[in-house]
C-alpha cells in the first residue's frame, strides 16, 4: 500500500499548474519571557530566490541557526516547493519588540517578508513545549574534525609546480580547499611566512567560488583560495609551513526514514572544522659558478636588454639621459643596476629605477628601467660602452650575455676657472652662475617714458580684469556646488571613509552584526555615489555591468564582490567569526584603489 501511494504522489509531477508565490515569516510564539527561546522561520514558496538577508534581530540573541530545509508536496496534480530558513532566538529585554523584515532577490525584484511584533515579559516560562526539540538544537562548535567525518571529505592542500629550483627561479604555489559538502564557509585562514624568498600573490587567479571536479572517482567541490609566485633568494632547503584554516560546514543528516528524508530533506547540522595543509619543501640549487660572467646582476629567467642615449650632441654642463631597459620573464624585481664605465669628466647620478611588471599564473613578466642622468663637464668627443647585461636561464641551465652598441657623444664648449674670496682657484660650472657686479648700473628712466606706455595701460586695466575673473570663479563654484551628481562623485570618498570610521567604532565595541552591515553600506554607498546610481538599485549585476562599461580591471570587481559577499555571509550567519579588522582593512584599501583609478 505504501509503494502504491508513493507512485500516486510521483505521477502528478508531470502536471504543472500556476502556484502562488510568497515569502513569509512566522514565529513559534509571539509572547515570550526574557531568556526564553523561540523559533523564527522564513519560508520561500514556489520561487527562485537568492541573496537572503536576515534582519539584525535587535533585542534578541541568536542561540541557533541558520538552518535550511527544503520541502516538496503534490496536491491534486499540482507540485509545490518551499525552502525554510530558521533561527532560534532568545529575548534580551522586555517590552514590545519589532522584528524587521528579511529580504530576498527573485529575478530583478527585491522581496521583503512580513514584520513580526513580539511581546517580551519579565520572567521565563517553564513550559517545555515552547523550547525547540533537543534533536534540532545546534551543538557547540567543534574545534577539531568530528569523528564521523573522513579526512577525505574535506581538506586543504598547498601544491607547487616544482620542488627543485635554482636560486632566483620562479615557483607557482596554489592553495585549494576540497569538500564533498555544498555549504562551506571559510571563517579564518592563516598563511605562513616564507623566509628566504620573495612572495607575490596572483590576484586574478583566485576564485573562491566552488566548482565541481572528479577527485579519485568522487565528485568534490573545489575552490582556489590563493595563488602565489615564490622566488627563493638563497640556496638550500626552503620550507613553506602548513596553511591552517577554520571552516563552518552545514551537513544534511538523514533520519533513516525514507518518507521523511524524501519530503523534508533531512536535518541540517553545522560543524566547525579545523584544517591543516601539508608542508612543502623546496630544494634550492645554487647558481653555477663556472662560466659566470663578471657583469652578472642576479637576473634569473629569460630577458632582453636595450640601452638608448637620448642625444649625441650637447653643450658642456648640459644633461643627457641613458636609459637601460631589461624586459622579459623572471625575477625582475631583484635585478641590480648594471655597472657602466663612463669617462672621468662625466658626472653620473644614481639611476632612477622603474619597475613595470605584472604577476600572473605564468610568472612575473614585464620590464625594469634604469635611467642614468649624465652631465659632461668638459668639451670634446667621447666614446663609452657598450652596456653589458648577463642572465641565467634555469631551463637551459646556463648563462647568457647581452651587450649594447658603443655610444659616441660630442660635447661642445669647455670649462673655465675663476677666483673665489679665499683665493683658491675653482672651476666654473657652465655659464649659468656668474659673479655679481655690485656697482650701480641702473639706467636713468624718466617718469614721462612710463606714462601712457604699454606697461602703464596694462597695470591700469589689471584691477578690472581681476574683478571679472573673481566673479567668473565664484559663478563656477556656484554651478559646481549645484551639480548634485558631481558633488556626490567628489564627496564619495569622504562619505565612505566617514562610514568606515563609524564601522570601526562598532568593531571596537564588538557590535559585529551592525559592524558588517555598516561596512557593506559603506562600500555600496561609495559605488552608488561614484556611478550616480540610486542606492536602492545597487546589486551584484549592476556593479559588474558598471565595471565592465568603464573597462575597469576584473581583479577590482572581483575584490568588490568578495568584500560584499563576506559582509553578506556574516550578516546571514551571525555565528561566523570572520576577522573584523581584516575585513575593515580590505574595504578601506578597496575604496582607496577605486578612488585612484582615474577611469572611475
Amino acid at each position: 500500500m505504501r509503494y502504491f501511494l508513493f507512485i500516486l504522489l510521483l505521477f502528478p509531477l508531470t502536471v504543472h499548474e500556476l502556484i502562488a508565490q510568497s515569502f513569509s515569516c512566522s514565529v513559534s510564539k509571539q509572547q515570550v519571557a526574557v531568556g526564553e527561546r523561540f523559533k523564527i522561520s522564513y519560508r520561500i514558496e514556489n520561487m527562485q530566490a537568492r541573496d537572503f538577508r536576515a534582519p539584525t534581530f535587535d533585542g534578541f540573541s541568536i542561540v541557533g541557526g541558520p538552518m535550511q530545509s527544503q520541502n516538496m508536496t503534490v496536491v491534486n496534480g499540482a507540485m509545490s516547493q518551499s525552502t525554510e530558513i530558521s533561527y532560534y532566538l532568545s529575548a534580551q529585554r522586555t517590552g514590545s519588540i519589532t522584528i524587521e523584515p528579511a529580504s530576498i532577490v527573485s529575478g530583478n525584484r527585491t522581496i521583503k517578508s512580513n514584520v513580526i511584533e513580539m511581546e517580551v515579559g519579565g520572567s521565563a516560562m517553564s513550559s517545555s513545549s515552547n523550547n525547540p526539540p533537543a534533536s534540532n538544537t545546534p551543538s557547540p562548535p567543534s574545534t577539531s574534525v568530528p569523528s564521523n567525518l573522513s579526512s577525505q571529505d574535506i581538506f586543504i592542500t598547498a601544491s607547487a609546480n616544482r620542488q627543485s629550483v635554482f636560486e632566483g627561479e620562479q615557483v607557482q604555489l596554489t592553495i585549494q580547499i576540497y569538500s564533498i559538502f555544498n555549504s562551506v564557509s571559510l571563517e579564518e585562514i592563516k598563511y605562513p611566512e616564507l623566509k628566504g624568498g620573495w612572495v607575490q600573490d596572483v590576484e586574478d587567479a583566485v576564485d573562491t567560488r566552488f566548482r565541481q571536479e572528479n577527485i579519485n572517482g568522487r565528485r568534490m567541490n573545489v575552490a582556489t583560495l590563493r595563488k602565489s609566485i615564490l622566488i627563493p633568494q638563497r640556496s638550500g632547503t626552503l620550507v613553506f609551513d602548513a596553511v591552517t584554516a577554520k571552516v563552518l560546514v552545514q551537513r544534511v543528516l538523514k533520519s533513516g526514514n525514507m518518507w521523511e528524508d524524501f519530503f523534508y530533506g533531512g536535518q541540517v547540522k553545522e560543524e566547525r572544522i579545523n584544517l591543516v595543509s601539508p608542508k612543502i619543501s623546496f630544494h634550492v640549487l645554487p647558481l653555477p659558478t663556472d662560466n659566470r660572467p663578471g657583469d652578472f646582476y642576479n637576473a634569473v629567467g629569460k630577458f632582453d636588454m636595450k640601452a638608448v642615449l637620448d642625444k649625441n650632441e650637447i653643450e658642456a654642463n648640459d644633461a643627457i639621459s641613458l636609459k637601460v631597459t631589461v624586459s622579459g620573464e623572471g625575477n625582475l624585481m631583484l635585478i641590480d643596476k648594471p655597472h657602466i664605465e663612463f669617462p672621468a669628466s662625466f658626472e653620473v647620478f644614481d639611476p632612477q629605477i622603474s619597475d613595470k611588471y605584472k604577476v600572473t599564473s605564468a610568472g612575473v613578466t614585464g620590464k625594469k628601467i634604469f635611467e642614468f642622468l649624465i652631465v659632461p663637464r668638459v668639451g670634446g668627443d667621447y666614446t663609452f660602452g657598450p652596456v653589458h647585461f648577463s642572465f641565467f636561464d634555469p631551463k637551459q641551465k646556463k648563462f647568457f650575455e647581452l651587450k649594447s652598441d658603443t655610444f659616441k657623444i660630442q660635447v661642445k664648449g669647455s670649462t673655465a676657472t675663476n677666483q673665489i674670496s679665499s683665493g683658491a682657484e675653482v672651476v666654473m660650472i657652465g655659464s649659468d652662475i656668474r659673479y655679481i657686479d655690485d656697482r650701480n648700473q641702473l639706467p636713468a628712466q624718466s617718469v614721462g617714458a612710463f606714462y601712457r606706455s604699454a606697461v602703464y595701460y596694462i597695470l591700469a586695466a589689471l584691477p578690472f580684469v581681476l574683478i571679472l575673473l573673481t566673479f567668473s570663479f565664484r559663478r563656477f563654484l556656484f554651478l559646481r556646488q549645484t551639480d548634485w551628481d558631481a558633488v556626490r562623485v567628489r564627496k564619495a570618498n569622504a562619505v565612505a571613509m566617514k562610514r568606515l570610521k563609524k564601522a570601526k567604532d562598532l568593531l571596537n565595541e564588538q557590535k559585529l552584526d551592525v559592524y558588517y552591515e555598516e561596512v557593506n553600506k559603506s562600500l555600496l554607498s561609495y559605488l552608488s555615489d561614484k556611478f550616480s546610481i540610486p542606492f536602492a538599485e545597487m546589486n551584484r549585476e549592476m556593479i559588474l555591468d558598471k565595471f565592465a562599461q568603464k573597462s575597469l580591471p576584473h581583479a577590482l570587481s572581483a575584490r568588490v564582490i568578495h568584500v560584499l559577499d563576506t559582509c553578506e555571509f556574516a550578516r546571514f550567519s551571525p555565528t561566523a567569526q570572520q576577522s573584523g579588522i581584516e575585513l575593515f582593512d580590505a574595504a578601506a584599501e578597496l575604496i582607496s584603489s577605486l578612488e585612484k583609478n582615474t577611469s572611475l
